[in-house]
């Protein structure tokens, strides 16, 4: 997907607590250049996890940066995302699990200890991978029901370091991603989306900008991410804003 943002603009930022309730710290922001950089070097990574292009890759967490770094990294190398919403129950989450055969799965912390609670129930699931550095009490329990840990910053660190792999421009017809509903009706029903979906919902919304049906969106605007990145709805806005800088 092209990009109307320069390498040195920011595209993501985020802000963590202060330290105290209620408090939060400045802006981080992640220009476009880091950010390609960063997601390259993780999709390299992936084979590092015993992953091949076309295998699904599970992402457990609720919005944050990590969560379009794996998303942005499976699109690379033509991996098949499969976003799983935080606050979907047990049983659902094991059902999107074990429908998509995921063997890896990126979580937050707090997703991690419900892979834990579910272990048993989706034994296809090896490795775990942590988007953010974990207590050790954490990485002994998923070791101890026979996942392999890893962290994000060095699944990274093994793409960068390995050999450049040459991009594959994905097909039309790709498959992209696997969107599930939110389970607010019974279990989570999945629809399978290609690369031709995403890249033609983006073009859409552009068409709809230039008809000036929808304000037009550009380098200088910001968005705030509220909806889940799990929901087509917040990838789409978020694919928009990338391709439009």
């Amino acid at each position: 997907m092209k990009t109307a943002g320069g390498p040195d603009e920011p595209v993501f930022g985020q802000r963590e607590s202060g330290g105290r309730p209620g408090v939060l710290s400045e802006f981080k922001w992640v220009t476009y250049g880091e950010f390609h950089e960063r997601f390259r070097s993780l999709a390299r990574g992936f084979q590092g996890l015993g992953l091949q292009p076309g295998d699904t890759v599970g992402i457990f967490s609720g919005n944050r940066l990590e969560w379009p770094l794996v998303e942005y990294a499976t699109y690379y190398h033509g991996y098949i995302s499969v976003a799983i919403y935080e606050s979907v129950s047990r049983p659902q989450a094991m059902y999107i699990i074990n429908l998509t055969e995921l063997t890896t799965v990126f979580a937050s912390l707090v997703c991690a200890k419900k892979l834990i609670e579910m272990r048993t129930q989706i034994p296809k699931v090896k490795n775990v991978v942590l988007m953010e550095p974990p207590p050790q009490d954490l990485v002994d329990k998923l070791i101890e029901n026979g996942l392999s840990v890893f962290n994000l910053s060095d699944v990274e660190a093994y793409g960068r370091d390995g050999e450049e792999e040459p991009f594959k421009k994905p097909t039309y017809d790709d498959v992209a991603t696997i969107v599930f509903t939110s389970g607010t009706t019974d279990m989570p029903k999945g629809v399978i989306l290609t690369h031709g979906n995403i890249v033609s919902s983006v073009a859409g919304t552009n068409y709809v900008m230039d008809q000036k049906d929808l304000a037009r969106m550009g380098p200088k605007d910001c968005g705030v991410s509220i909806i889940p990145l799990s929901h087509i709805l917040g990838r789409l806005v978020m694919h928009s804003m990338v391709a439009t800088g």
